[in-house]
């Protein structure tokens, strides 16, 4: 099969036009706009934590600012620890509904675009045992990565910290380095690489098949990147141009937009309004990413509506009930000649 960039990014634009503009309805656009803000939860947005700079760390009485704070520490040590606790575990609660709440709203974001309808009650329901599924499998898959990047950082510090300690450099602590910071880029492009194909593939492979994770990176490994290396590597690079290229429109109309920066300062409604402004853009790429998965058969066919010009479906053959046959007529059969009389 012949699979087209071009195909996917024009049917992309024209299903996006179509569902937004084609025509324009507001309430809609709002609806889809909501189901597009809980499927970027805990994606483009984050937490930033700054710390202080400048000021009077490098300067002044160090040591004994060192000694007063480490005196200040230990006598008051239980009460941080707890606070400590207590603030990592709010802040982990949050994190686990940002992701539950991403799980199923990728569903229902899908579902809108594929059935051009601004229904969420619907999807929410029908698809929330996958989403509950996808958020399982985020979360441990996150856990995975976490550690693999705890325990890989771990050793290499362990194993360099004598020669940092020491301000020697010999040969043997470039050969620590050098391969821990390989295999740190290595888990960071991994990760990134499996949760592209989950969030881009997989979630609509479970849609469609109604299975879980795991088998559905199974189907879509057997049934669509089998022989499609070259393809999936080109997706993935008119991908990343999209991105880039909408993520430079999103900050200039931000930066121009007085009033989108003041809801900015509300994070919650900042997202929100940022999704409804922006839905064009999230839009097309969702949509060019289902129009390619659509080209590798028809069981992947997942729009339920028609384009403008798409080839109509070919009419159903006669069945033998609705115009039954003529009955067949008998011939009688020919007198045989009479024997010549003697």
């Amino acid at each position: 099969m012949k699979i087209s960039i071009d195909a996917a990014l024009r049917n992309g634009w024209t299903r996006m036009m179509t569902t937004l503009f084609r025509p324009f309805d507001f309430l809609k656009w709002l609806a889809i706009g909501f189901a597009a803000f809980l499927a970027s939860l805990g994606r483009s947005k984050g937490f930033n934590f700054n710390f202080p700079s400048g000021g009077d760390f490098g300067s002044g009485d160090t040591c004994g600012s060192a000694k007063a704070f480490e005196s200040w520490f230990f006598s008051n040590m239980w009460p941080i620890i707890l606070f400590g606790l207590g603030i990592g575990l709010v802040v982990f609660a949050v994190v686990l509904l940002v992701v539950w709440l991403s799980s199923r709203g990728q569903f229902v974001f899908i579902s809108q675009l594929l059935t051009n309808k601004a229904d969420i009650r619907e999807p929410w329901v029908k698809y929330g045992w996958l989403g509950d599924k996808l958020f399982l499998f985020r979360i441990l898959f996150g856990l995975c990565v976490f550690l693999a990047v705890l325990l890989v950082l771990g050793a290499g510090v362990l194993l360099s910290f004598p020669y940092i300690k020491s301000g020697v450099f010999p040969m043997i602590f470039w050969m620590i380095l050098i391969p821990t910071t390989l295999l740190l880029i290595a888990i960071a492009l991994a990760g990134v690489i499996i949760n592209a194909v989950l969030m881009d593939f997989v979630v609509p492979v479970m849609m469609k098949r109604e299975t879980g994770v795991m088998q559905s990176f199974g189907t879509f490994r057997d049934e669509i990147f089998r022989g499609h290396l070259g393809d999936f590597v080109i997706f993935y690079l008119v991908k990343i141009g999209l991105s880039i290229a909408a993520s430079v429109i999103m900050v200039l109309v931000t930066i121009f937009t007085c009033c989108l920066c003041l809801f900015m300062c509300i994070p919650i409604l900042g997202w929100y309004v940022s999704a409804v402004i922006f839905l064009p853009i999230s839009a097309f790429i969702r949509n060019y990413t289902l129009c390619f998965l659509e080209q590798f058969g028809d069981d992947w066919k997942l729009f339920t509506w028609k384009l403008h010009g798409d080839d109509p479906a070919p009419p159903p053959a006669p069945s033998h009930e609705e115009f039954p046959s003529a009955p067949a007529v008998q011939q009688e059969p020919e007198p045989s000649p009479e024997p010549p009389a003697i």
